[in-house]
């Protein structure tokens, strides 16, 4: 199997289907390829665990392999993310050419997601604490106190809640 062209193109369009003998869908761009100006079918060669799906007029590498069969081994959406250090990655979706969510792995070991102004935390953990916390305020007395008119009653119940704070879509070990 050799490789026998390398061409750069534009994605018109993509979509699903079977390519050449394959008999899964696979990602599809109609592409025009640059130096021709011819428009062909090729399909996206992704990396294990991960699939994208480039907008109309990213720009794409492709390779024809055996004289017909064309992949795409590499686009380019014109979105940059310019905050990144060396070493780190992004994962982004984008709108009209905008970052719209994205997940940074930075060389810290931290991981943003969509953003980096509060923290995430283990919900559990958190709620475990704040319920003790909101029990102890409940059941405490006071004590030394005389008895007489003096009045020791337990407070009126906490309606405190940390229920809104949960976020459900994010999960952490």
């Amino acid at each position: 199997m050799g490789v026998i062209l390398n061409e750069k193109g534009e994605v018109i369009r993509s979509f699903t289907g079977k390519n050449g003998n394959s008999t899964d869908d696979r990602w599809l761009f109609q592409t025009q390829l640059s130096e021709s100006g011819n428009v062909q079918t090729a399909e996206k060669n992704q990396h294990a665990g991960f699939a994208s799906r480039p907008p109309a007029g990213s720009k794409l590498i492709v390779s024809k392999i055996n004289g017909s069969y064309l992949i795409s081994v590499a686009e380019y959406d014109g979105v940059l993310n310019s905050g990144l250090g060396e070493g780190e990655t992004t994962v982004y979706s984008s709108d009209s050419g905008v970052i719209a969510a994205f997940i940074n792995f930075l060389s810290s070991g931290i991981i943003e997601l969509n953003g980096n102004a509060d923290f995430a935390v283990r919900y559990t953990a958190l709620e475990t604490a704040f319920n003790q916390l909101k029990s102890d305020f409940d059941n405490h007395t006071h004590g030394g106190v005389s008895s007489g008119g003096a009045s020791t009653a337990s407070p009126t119940a906490s309606t405190a809640d940390i229920t809104p704070a949960k976020v459900d879509e994010v999960k952490l070990p």
